[in-house]
Formats: structure tokens, sequence, C-alpha cells
């Protein structure tokens, strides 16, 4: 690639000091921004993969890299995606995603406070120049004799690009931050933030201080991974004490046998978890883990759900219809997933079973025309009674569950469906009192996630209840449900 020097494609001179000094009222929100482009190429690279695409190297392990340099003065921010060429940054970084400064300017120029604006016109990554005097790129694309292409800007409206030197798959972004962000180079102050915006993130991230001196960790032998780095072998003597036996003789006993142990670097550890509960096996989770999925907070949370089976049946009308879809429905549901439940008591073996409690009911609701759900029109829902299915529920599996039910319940299974959702980012809260006054909660939840940068999104995905209460059995006020709504980036 020749080197090139160019203007951003943005129309207006006065666009970076916009993004500069008032589009984000939250001027840490940029780690947020960086770390979540790092994610999505990392899941691009990865859907690749799965695809046949592009094949990952037998070791690759997927990760952010986020090195403070106080001495420096640097942040770095480094993902092991599917990386850019020369002309995805021309498309990508040099013309920014929107045709109308001048609108832009008229329409936010009274809104330097408005968290809302977090996220328009897809400037996630000019989000950078809050808080740096200059941001260089380096990036390697997946694609086959990709060349490296590095690309630095000052913060003015102009652009170096060139052919750079990485030599990894993926991207490296690097903030030069100006005197009055240095705050954000902190090693304490970085972990804060990150722990504040990045902690549902479904791709590790590690914080590093660079230059930092090495630390060290003592671990059991046995204990080894193929990653440590050993600096030492440590043998630690049996102890023995002297003690009198029951025949009052004096004798020496070993109350604490040999250790071999090892000195090794420092394991990293990733700020935020992902392995959440719903991932796990039952027997690998504690009791607070569970709590914590199944009540979760009173206040709104955003959450990343993975894909997961169920046993569900669609239907519509109001299911509060005494011989409706929806009462029927429930048949059908605590039918297959019973069958299932018991299955190690009969001749069928199952592949991987574990006992397990019968998950919660949940349901997917939807009304044509609405964005959400209007409970004055509920002869209208559109919805999709579920079960959460264990992970060794094939498709087969369910296939002989349905035709067990059938045979021994002497009913017609046929509305069942060995159902796949994929949910993914949302933002969820604890409802607690009746039904009909959960618009309130709704309302609360959709503006913590505007605050957050992000916005409903009922596109493919639905309005989500999981009822941890029985209403048969509890009353309305003391009713517990947590709800969930699909969102996306602004």
């Amino acid at each position: 690639m020749a080197e090139k020097h160019g203007n951003l494609s943005i129309n207006s001179d006065n666009l970076f000091p916009i993004i500069k000094k008032w589009l984000y009222s939250d001027h840490d929100i940029f780690y947020r921004e960086l770390i979540s482009n790092g994610c999505d190429a990392i899941t691009k690279l990865k859907k690749l993969d799965m695809m046949g695409e592009y094949e990952l190297p037998a070791d690759y392990k997927p990760q952010i890299q986020v090195i403070v340099n106080p001495d420096e003065k640097t942040l770095k921010f480094i993902d092991n995606g599917l990386g850019m060429t020369s002309d995805e940054v021309e498309e990508y970084i040099n013309q920014i995603a929107f045709s109308g400064a001048t609108d832009f300017i008229e329409k936010y120029k009274d809104k330097a406070n408005d968290d809302q604006i977090i996220g328009h016109f897809g400037l996630g990554f000019y989000s950078a120049f809050m808080v740096a005097d200059q941001v260089t790129i380096d990036t390697l694309s997946y694609k086959k004799d990709a060349t490296p292409v590095h690309w630095a800007c000052d913060g003015g409206t102009e652009f170096d690009m060139t052919d750079g030197t990485k030599e990894g798959v993926g991207t490296e972004i690097t903030l030069y931050l100006n005197e009055d962000c240095l705050e954000f180079a902190n090693e304490y102050r970085a972990r804060e933030v990150i722990e504040k915006y990045c902690s549902f993130m479904p791709t590790p991230i590690f914080l590093s201080k660079a230059n930092a001196e090495t630390e060290y960790e003592t671990i059991d032998a046995a204990d080894k991974l193929d990653t440590d780095t050993v600096v030492e072998e440590i043998h630690e003597e049996a102890k023995t004490e002297e003690k009198e036996n029951e025949n009052g003789e004096k004798e020496v006993v070993e109350v604490s046998p040999a250790k071999e142990q090892l000195k090794i670097v420092k394991r990293p550890v990733p700020l935020n978890d992902t392995n959440p509960l719903w991932a796990k096996n039952p027997k690998d989770c504690t009791d607070e883990e569970y709590k914590e999925f199944y009540l979760p907070p009173k206040q709104p949370t955003l959450v990343t759900i993975p894909p997961m089976n169920f046993v569900a049946v669609q239907g519509k009308g109001d299911p509060n219809e005494p011989d409706g879809e929806y009462k029927a429905a429930m048949e059908l549901l605590y039918g297959i997933a019973f069958t299932i439940k018991m299955s190690y008591k009969g001749s069928h073996m199952i592949d991987g079973y574990f006992e397990y409690v019968v998950p919660p009911l949940e349901g997917l609701w939807h009304q044509a025309g609405v964005d959400g759900v209007d409970y004055a029109h509920k002869e209208t829902f559109e919805w999709t009674s579920m079960i959460r299915l264990p992970e060794f529920v094939t498709k087969a599996e369910f296939d002989w569950a349905v035709q067990e039910a059938t045979a021994k319940k002497r009913k017609d299974f046929s509305k069942v469906e060995f159902f796949h959702y994929d949910e993914g980012l949302c933002v969820q809260c604890l409802h607690l009192g009746p039904y009909d006054n959960e618009p309130e909660t709704l309302r609360q939840m959709d503006a913590f996630a505007e605050v957050q940068g992000y916005e409903v999104d009922f596109a493919a995905r639905r309005h989500h209840e999981i009822y941890l209460s029985d209403p048969r059995r509890t009353v309305p006020e003391k009713c517990k449900t947590v709800l969930r709504h699909p969102i996306r980036k602004k």
C-alpha cells in the first residue's frame, strides 16, 4: 500500500471539537466503545471460523488487552479479532458514518449534558478523541495475504495511513492522552471504568500496566497448566510432630505431607465473567450464583444471554382466558419438561444426563405494530411460552420425549417445539408486584439502557419474562418476575 495522507470525510471542521468537548457527557465512556468494538471483531472472526471461511489457530484464545502506561501517557486497546484491510480502514475510519454534519451540530447544540446522544451516528471509535490528542491504529486483516496497516490522526481532520508492521491478526489502538485526561492511564481508574461498563461483555478483558514489575504466585505442581511460566520448583518437606501415643510412648508423626510446588508468573485474570450461570452445569453453581440469576437486582442491569434451547409452544390471545390457548400450552410444556427430567427412572438413558430442577416458566411476548407490550389489549398478544432445556437435551432426545409423553399421557403434543433462542445483549430487572404494573419497571429499564448508550431492539427479539412466582399460589403484590428487553448500540 502506498503511503497516504488525506482528510476525514466529515463535511465539517467543527465535528472534532464537538466529539472532544461534549459529544459524550461521561468522558470515560470511550473505554466501553473501544472494548465493545474489539468484542464485535472477535465475534465476527469466530463466526467466519464456524462457517468455514477462516480457520482459527489451534491455540486461539479470544481476548481484549487494555494496557495503561502512565509514564508515556498512553492507553492501548488490543484485540485478536478479524482486523482490517486498508480498504476497510478507509471505509470504517476515514469516512464517518453520517452525512449531515451541519444538521448534527444543530440537533445537539443544546445537549452538552445529555447521555442519550451516546453512540449516535456510529461515532464509537471517535470517542477516543475526547481524551486523546493523537490516536493510532495498527491492524492486520484475517484475509489471506493481507498487508498490515498503520493509521494515525492528531485530532484534526487529517490522517496518515501507511503499511504497518503488525504481525498477528487483529487490531491495536493507541491513545496518546491529553493533559486533562491522564487519570485514564491510572491502573486503578482503568479497572473501575472497565468493571463499570464492560462486566457483561462476552470476551475476556485483561488489564495490565506497561513496564510493571512481574508478579508471581505459588501453585501445587499437579495444577500446572501448559501456559504457565515456571520460575522455580519448590520442594516442601513433610512436617512432623512428636506426640504421645495410646501407650504413653512418644513418637514422631507426620502432620503435613511433603509438597511439590511451583513458583510461576502470576496468571492473568479477566475483569469480566465470561462463564455465566446459565452456561454451567447446576452442580458447578453456587447458591449465590443461582440467586444472582433468578433474583436479579431491583434496579436495571445489562446482561449478555448466550444461545439456549427450550421446549416451547407458540400461540395467540389473552393468557388470562380460563380455557384459552395459553392454559393448554402450560400442560404441554410441563408434560415434556418432566418427561425429560424423570427419564433416568426409565429404560431410556440420555447421554450426559444429570439430575436438575426444572427451570421456571418463561415467555416471549409480541403484538403486531407495538414495540414492547400493550397491556390494555391482551387479546392481541402473540406469545412463545417456554421452559429452558438442559444442555444435554439434543433435538433427537427432545423428539424421544415428545413420543414418550404422547404415548404415556395419551395427549397430542404436536404443538411443542425444540426452540433455539439467541437473545444476546439485554437490559433486565426484577419486577415485584402485579403483571399489570410492569410498564413502570419497563420504562425504568429502557431509560437505563439509553443512558448506557443503547436502545431497545425488537427487530428479531422479543419482550421477555421469567416467572419466579406461581400466580395461583402467590398474591399479586408479592409476585416476582424477571423482565428483559433486547437492546443494541445506538
